[in-house]
C-alpha cells in the first residue's frame, strides 16, 4: 500500500452497514424522504439492470446498498426470508421528529417513541424494503448499576404482564413492553443531577412533521 493512501477511505470508519434490497433506485429515494439520506454514488447492474452497489449518507455517516442479484445466491433482501436478522441503530436530535417524518414518508410503526431504562428515547419502525431502524436520542447519562436496576424492573413488570398465557403474549409484547420501557425511561430521566431533554408529543402518523432531520 503507497504511503500517501489511508487504508479507511474519506468519509467511511470502520464498520459500514451494507444493505440488500429489492429495488435500491426507490429504497434510494426513499431514504432520501424518510431519514434525509443524500446519494454519494450507485452502479447500475449487469445490462444496466437495477442498482448493483450504491453508497448514500445518513446524518454523516455512509450506508451501503444493492439489489438482490440472481449470481450471489446469498445476496438476500429480508423479503425472501420474511424478516431481517439486523436492526439499524440512528441517533438524532429529536427522534420523535423523525420517528414521525420516517412514517409519514411509509415506514411501519414497530414501537412508538418511548423512554427506556438505558437513558434513550427510542422508537423503532420497519421500512417498506423489510429493514428494521431504530431511532433514538440520548435523554439521559445512567451509571452501569442504574441501567442493571431499571433492566431488572423492566423484565420483572414484563413477566407479570405475559403471564396470562401464550394466545395473548405477542399482543402484550406491543402493547404492554413499551409502558415498561416508558416507565423506567422516565423515573431514571427525573433522577437530580441527570443531564435529561426528554419531552412527550403525541405520535402521528401523518400530516405535518414538527422539527427537522
Amino acid at each position: 500500500m503507497a504511503d500517501n493512501v489511508s487504508a479507511v477511505p474519506a468519509g467511511f470508519t470502520a464498520v459500514t452497514p451494507h444493505l440488500v434490497v429489492r429495488d435500491a433506485a426507490r429504497a434510494i429515494d426513499f431514504y432520501g424522504k424518510a431519514f434525509g439520506a443524500l446519494e454519494v454514488c450507485r452502479m447500475p447492474g449487469p445490462g444496466g439492470q437495477g442498482v448493483i452497489h450504491a453508497e448514500v449518507t445518513i446524518h454523516g455517516s455512509r450506508l451501503m446498498l444493492g439489489d438482490e442479484m440472481p449470481m450471489m445466491e446469498y445476496w438476500l433482501s429480508p423479503h425472501a426470508h420474511s424478516g431481517t436478522t439486523v436492526a439499524l441503530h440512528l441517533y438524532v436530535e429529536d427522534c420523535d421528529a423523525v420517528f414521525e417524518r420516517a412514517v409519514a414518508a411509509g415506514c411501519q410503526v414497530v414501537f412508538p417513541c418511548m423512554d427506556t431504562f438505558w437513558g434513550d428515547r427510542y422508537g423503532r419502525v420497519r421500512d417498506p424494503f423489510g429493514h428494521e431502524w431504530g431511532i433514538a436520542t440520548h435523554i439521559a447519562d445512567l451509571t452501569p448499576e442504574e441501567i442493571a436496576r431499571g433492566q431488572e424492573e423492566f423484565f420483572r413488570q414484563m413477566a407479570e404482564q405475559h403471564g396470562g398465557g401464550q394466545g395473548g403474549r405477542r399482543r402484550r409484547a406491543v402493547t404492554g413492553d413499551s409502558r415498561i420501557l416508558r416507565r423506567g425511561g422516565r423515573q431514571a430521566a427525573r433522577e437530580p443531577g441527570r443531564r435529561a431533554r426528554g419531552r412527550e408529543r403525541p405520535l402521528s402518523r401523518g400530516g405535518e412533521i414538527r422539527g427537522g432531520v
